[in-house]
């Protein structure tokens, strides 16, 4: 699993998002209507700020849609961002092989954090969860999904479970306010979103949920797992499918999520879904909206149909889905825009002629091979193995120049003509440490 090219298939689920867009759109982070109470619009240009410029940059957004009210910035009509939170805002991250533009995985508004700084979100049982056993009893699935939580890489969000103190998520057996649970039998449990940069402060069981009786440890865990996902700013992966209007729960899509995702947690309509694991796009998702070290970034692999030939990129925003004659191939693991304990810088060339792209550790590869010219460092890569870290294999073709795949016989090496397959470098693993 570790060594495969990272498959834009994924997996999870959880409540019925009927009752999700019935009462948590109230809670929405405020809307751009809400603006009118900011300062005045200052006359500016930001392209002559340059901390501004890189986030616009690494966000896919245009100068040309922002406007200035004192400290806080508002981008694309709709998004409202403080200068504090553009200062220390994480860089974006990218997505994986042959996925369509639409990308399904998506938040709404966020848990205030910021990158190399762990917020620890405290969650607490009210006395109507039994500590007996019980259906109502989740007290150990919740143990167990914080515990699949807090073991994701780079991951700056923690979660602990308390038993006295002022928690930021309750977890009671009450219905949500206005809400009766005999309107909505079939719906197993529901959170709320966050508010004001804190989680969704509620989670809530059904304690008259239709189905109980059949209700497993794994059911209950994989059910926690989606609401906590719900808490820190999730909606549901297949909310276009489900009904889900983005008037009603707008939201922000997370790039290189792909255009489907069956196997993510955070579906909805899948309450009877055992556990089975985070799907990979789950993964990158949470990873690309909460990371801890900001410098560790997906590298994005691209296939130029036209000629077999790769390319190989961090910034997302260079070819996104598909460009310049590009389509999106995958993810070859993360590498780091720094130099990390360990690690040895990666070059980018291009063959001045055939105009074929290869990744190097040699600093020097033009005077062994005339006519790559480089095209500076693309990144930080490990030289030995370890347990979370991807091999990334170096195959020649004579007629196509040098390929790097993360698989030793993927669909590319068995068209033919191919030859080698060592290991020239690693990267660092989609998945937990």
């Amino acid at each position: 699993m570790k060594n495969k090219l990272f498959k834009i298939c994924q997996r999870l689920a959880i409540c019925s998002t009927v009752f999700i867009a019935l009462w948590s759109c109230q809670e929405i982070e405020e809307a751009p209507s809400q603006v009118s109470s900011l300062e005045t619009i200052e006359a500016f240009d930001p392209r002559k700020d340059k901390v501004l410029i890189e986030f616009l940059e690494k966000n896919d957004f245009s100068y040309k849609l922002i406007q200035k009210f004192g400290e806080t910035y508002l981008i694309d009509e709709d998004i409202i961002l403080r200068r504090e939170d553009i200062e220390f805002a994480p860089k974006e991250v990218k997505k994986k092989g042959g996925i369509s533009k639409e990308n399904l995985h998506a938040y709404t508004s966020l848990v205030t954090s910021s990158p190399f700084n762990y917020r620890t979100i405290k969650i607490k049982f009210d006395s109507t969860i039994p500590t007996t056993s019980s259906y109502l009893n989740w007290r150990d699935a919740t143990s167990e999904a914080i515990s699949e939580y807090n073991k994701i890489r780079n991951l700056r969000l923690k979660f602990q479970i308390i038993t006295s103190g002022t928690p930021d998520i309750t977890i009671t057996s009450q219905a949500p306010q206005g809400i009766s649970w005999s309107q909505i039998p079939n719906v197993i449990a529901s959170a709320s979103w966050p508010t004001s940069g804190n989680p969704g402060n509620k989670i809530h069981i059904n304690p008259t949920y239709y189905d109980q009786n059949n209700v497993t440890e794994s059911i209950k865990k994989y059910n926690m797992a989606h609401e906590i996902g719900h808490t820190i700013g999730f909606r549901h992966t297949n909310y276009i499918n489900l009904g889900e209007s983005s008037s009603s729960l707008p939201a922000n899509n997370i790039k290189g999520t792909g255009n489907s995702d069956p196997n993510s947690v955070m579906n909805g309509g899948t309450a009877q879904n055992s556990w089975i694991a985070f799907s990979y796009l789950d993964l990158l998702a949470m990873r690309t909206v909460y990371p801890y070290d900001s410098g560790e970034v997906p590298m994005y692999v691209y296939l130029k149909p036209s000629t077999g030939g790769f390319n190989w990129t961090r910034n997302w925003s260079t070819y996104q889905y598909g460009g310049s004659g590009y389509s999106y191939y995958g993810v070859n693991g993360y590498v780091f825009t720094y130099t990390f304990p360990g690690t040895v810088p990666l070059y980018k060339y291009k063959h001045n002629v055939t105009q074929v792209d290869y990744m190097s550790l040699d600093p020097n590869l033009g005077a062994s091979f005339p006519g790559y010219v480089s095209e500076g460092i693309i990144g930080y890569v490990f030289t030995s193995p370890a347990s979370n870290r991807m091999p990334i294999y170096e195959w020649y073709h004579p007629n196509k120049g040098f390929h790097f795949t993360t698989l030793t016989n993927d669909q590319v090496v068995q068209s033919g003509g191919w030859s080698g397959g060592g290991i020239a470098f690693y990267t660092v693993t989609l998945e937990w440490n």
